[in-house]
């Protein structure tokens, strides 16, 4: 049982990592592209009619996939946009109605105006507390 070499056993210190990240360290040699990467391969793949290996032999293509490799993924929201979400979800669990409904305007109001300033000290700088509303955060989330 124990000396199957069909079973993959995990390290206890892999615990914490990604699903990916856990390939990565029991295969170091294996290359696993991030999303951009994979996306581009799959369709330079499809085109060409190459393989992986093929396509990461010619300099063209593996200057291609490098250039998407060192783009990574970008992030769908920002931080502002992120803590405007997280307020305007705390007003609509108060209210348990829409964020647009005037009674979770006046909650999410009310949560900004008794927000401390040290309360995401981290964009403190951008975000304009003395002049922020709940109308500003609605608006800001419907784009």
């Amino acid at each position: 049982m124990f000396g199957d070499d069909r079973l993959e056993y995990r390290d206890w210190r892999d615990r914490g990592k990604s699903k990916k990240a856990g390939k990565i360290a029991h295969d170091p040699s294996k290359h696993y592209p991030n999303k951009n990467e994979a996306e581009l391969l799959r369709h330079l793949m499809a085109t060409t009619g190459l393989s992986e290996e093929e396509l990461r032999d010619l300099p063209k293509y593996r200057r291609m996939l490098s250039d998407a490799q060192k783009m990574g993924v970008q992030a769908k929201r920002s931080a502002e946009e992120k803590i405007y979400a997280a307020l305007v979800k705390q007003a609509c669990r108060e209210t348990k109605l829409a964020k647009e409904h005037p009674e979770t305007l006046r909650v999410l109001q009310r949560i900004v105006d008794n927000l401390p300033v040290y309360a995401y000290r981290v964009y403190v700088e951008r975000l304009d507390f003395p002049n922020l509303t709940a109308e500003i955060i609605v608006r800001s989330l419907k784009k």
